[in-house]
């Protein structure tokens, strides 16, 4: 799940103060970070189907905004849901399945290990918010 949040710090802090655990955090000039601020939390799920938040912050450049903006993602007044993703065992079926119409171009995923990732194109597909599908990790976290 990708939230957004004007407030990335006080984010940070009302999520843990609620019991989520912090396990990563990306600076805007982290090299993977797109120039936005990331962090992580993992929490409520069996182990092996963890549920990942990624908390994304104000962009830091035009071209960090316009990125998002391109990806469907919003920034708002408050911190709000702004898109999910869903890990499947390979991006092909989803691509045969749904066709270059209404899915984007299979790409390597910022999360790195080896995850690739498509991002549904959402509005043509009827959907309110963003949905990307991605593969497992197959290096170590």
């Amino acid at each position: 799940m990708c939230v957004t949040t004007p407030d990335f710090e006080g984010t940070i802090s009302a999520l843990q103060q609620s019991g989520l655990a912090l396990r990563r955090v990306r600076r805007p000039d982290d090299a993977t970070s797109g120039g936005r601020p990331m962090a992580f939390f993992k929490f409520g799920a069996p182990p092996g189907r963890d549920v990942i938040l990624e908390l994304v912050g104000p962009c830091t450049s035009d071209g960090a905004a316009k990125a998002m903006e391109h990806m469907g993602f919003s920034m708002g007044e408050h911190a709000m849901i702004a898109g999910l993703v869903v890990e499947v065992p390979s991006i092909s079926p989803i691509a045969r399945l749904l066709g270059l119409q209404l899915l984007g171009a299979e790409r390597d995923a910022a999360q790195g290990h080896g995850r690739r990732i498509a991002l549904l194109k959402h509005k043509a597909a009827g959907l309110p918010l963003p949905l990307a599908f991605i593969t497992p990790s197959t290096g170590s976290q």
